[in-house]
């Protein structure tokens, strides 16, 4: 039988910048995030339904320490709406703890997964 879990959107103060956050009922951690405040996202990305102990969100999911999450690193970069991931920048790093863009955004997500 498949069980539906819905998300909650919020969006998150960091200082200059708003960054609006998907949370998952199901894990708790963040399923999503985006930059700028998309209405179309936020009422396409309602729920995840898990079926048999797969996830529909299972490969599109910011969610990396969730048992269900098959994401691909290469995946990441599209989802966070980047042509293709980057090595981050000295300060990136530094703040995050990630070699890459998308890794940077991921240690994000789940930083902000505790806030919310």
């Amino acid at each position: 039988m498949a069980e539906r879990y819905p998300t909650e959107w919020s969006a998150v103060s960091l200082g200059d910048y708003t960054v609006y956050v998907c949370l998952c009922s199901y894990s708790n951690l963040v399923r999503h995030l985006s930059f700028e405040e998309d209405d179309l996202r936020q009422k396409l990305i309602r729920h995840v339904t898990i079926y048999d102990g797969v996830c529909s969100a299972g490969t599109h999911c910011l969610a990396l320490d969730c048992p269900l999450n098959h994401t691909e690193d290469e995946h990441l970069a599209h989802m966070l709406d980047m042509p293709f991931d980057e090595e981050a920048d000295e300060e990136l790093k530094r703040v995050w703890g990630r070699d890459t863009v998308a890794g940077c955004y991921v240690e994000m997500a789940k930083r902000l997964g505790k806030a919310v």
